[in-house]
């Protein structure tokens, strides 16, 4: 199977893996919201400063003062409202608590996912749809918080060093240090804006709205991570009632677990070949197109006839297009012929199942619970793999859509 964006792991086919990989261990915001390292001007740096995460001093580009469009939208607030006595400055100061203080939230969201997962506490979607009134789940790390250990650390881990120890005392610690970072930016917040007449009437509406859209991208991916890592987490929970059910032997434990990874990949090839077929509909390339580069014949560069010279630039620049847009072509067909491949393993998988079954003595077979279980699994992989397409989806059309 083609997959010209990610790797095969888990975790990653969604592209926040490795960009909330970045976030979580440096502090640095997702894609779309890089940060210029600038001083909050009017602040001097106390202990809650030095204490606080590292990126209190650090201003997101949209906000910077380079930046016109913070100051643009603040001036059209001032004509409509008629209040000429905002101080542009002391509003920057005060969207950039806002904003980091959402961003701090965000923080807080998934990793307190972490921590539910691995002791047990997530409630997933599918349990709540079905009210289920379960005692604690089991405990299971994220595969995204174990990629993210692993890759901060200078020692080389194995998955088992990476125990639930290590696990617990790093969320943990990192929680404390969220929770006091948000109240932090709370209290720096409040403090900012007493000298602001008619603050939460005039002001806030407007800052928070526009703070609000320029976080989008970084408020789906976290969005995205936390639905990830509920399915992550729902499809161990089926694995861990399944075997609770029934006393199986390996061969079926196996059994089970190989139609899940054929399930998995029919999927995925599905929603791979859609992917490449809405590229061609859009006429857009994958990201990952951006690497590749044919360097201009030198000769071109020499010619001393400049609408020759760049008339062969322009042929140039359109056969490197053109040759872009047949690659995407040849994925699309080769995802199809894998599709093809993928869905039939799948289909004779689930048929050696039933042949099993029904070549067993009554006693011996799956009984209709664990027959409902696997049916749940299955549903949940296609879930997820949705799932991660449809975010993969989102840079593509700018909105989160199925296929």
């Amino acid at each position: 199977m083609i997959d010209i964006d990610e790797s095969d792991s888990d975790h990653s086919e969604i592209d926040v893996g490795e960009n909330l990989n970045d976030l979580l261990t440096s502090n640095k915001p997702l894609i779309n919201h890089k940060r210029q390292r600038t001083h909050i001007n009017g602040s001097s740096k106390t202990f809650c400063e030095t204490v606080a995460d590292k990126d209190t001093q650090d201003i997101p580009t949209y906000l910077l003062p380079t930046n016109q469009q913070f100051e643009q939208m603040i001036q059209n607030v001032t004509h409509n409202t008629m209040t000429c006595s905002i101080n542009i400055d002391e509003l920057r100061h005060v969207a950039i608590l806002i904003h980091h203080s959402m961003t701090s939230d965000l923080k807080r969201t998934l990793w307190t996912t972490f921590l539910k997962s691995g002791t047990g506490l997530l409630k997933t979607k599918q349990q709540q749809q079905q009210q289920q009134q379960e005692s604690n789940g089991p405990k299971m790390w994220p595969s995204l918080l174990k990629s993210m250990i692993k890759s901060c650390s200078h020692i080389d881990h194995t998955e088992k060093d990476v125990t639930d120890e290590i696990c617990l005392n790093i969320v943990q610690t990192q929680l404390r240090r969220l929770e006091y970072q948000y109240e932090y930016y709370q209290n720096e917040l409040k403090e900012k804006i007493k000298p602001l007449s008619n603050y939460e009437i005039t002001i806030a509406p407007i800052l928070q709205t526009f703070i609000q859209q320029n976080l989008q991208s970084l408020q789906i991916a976290y969005e995205f991570a936390i639905e990830f890592i509920g399915y992550e987490y729902e499809d161990q929970r089926l694995a861990f009632q399944i075997k609770q059910q029934q006393k199986l032997n390996d061969h079926q434990i196996q059994f089970i677990e190989n139609l899940c990874s054929h399930k998995y990949e029919s999927e995925k090839s599905q929603q791979e070949v859609k992917l490449f077929q809405k590229y061609l509909e859009e006429k857009k390339l994958p990201a990952s197109f951006n690497s590749i580069h044919i360097p201009l014949p030198s000769f071109i560069q020499t010619l001393d006839d400049s609408s020759v010279r760049q008339y062969l630039i322009h042929r140039h620049q359109q056969i490197i297009h053109r040759y872009k847009n047949d690659m995407i072509t040849i994925y699309r067909n080769i995802s199809q012929v894998y599709m093809c491949d993928a869905q039939k393993i799948f289909d004779d998988s689930m048929a050696k199942l039933w042949r099993e079954q029904h070549s067993l003595p009554i006693d011996q077979q799956f009984h209709s619970v664990i027959l409902n279980l696997i049916e749940q699994r299955l549903t949940n992989i296609t879930d997820k793999v949705q799932s991660m397409y449809r975010y993969k989806l989102y840079p593509l059309c700018g909105k989160i859509s199925s296929f």
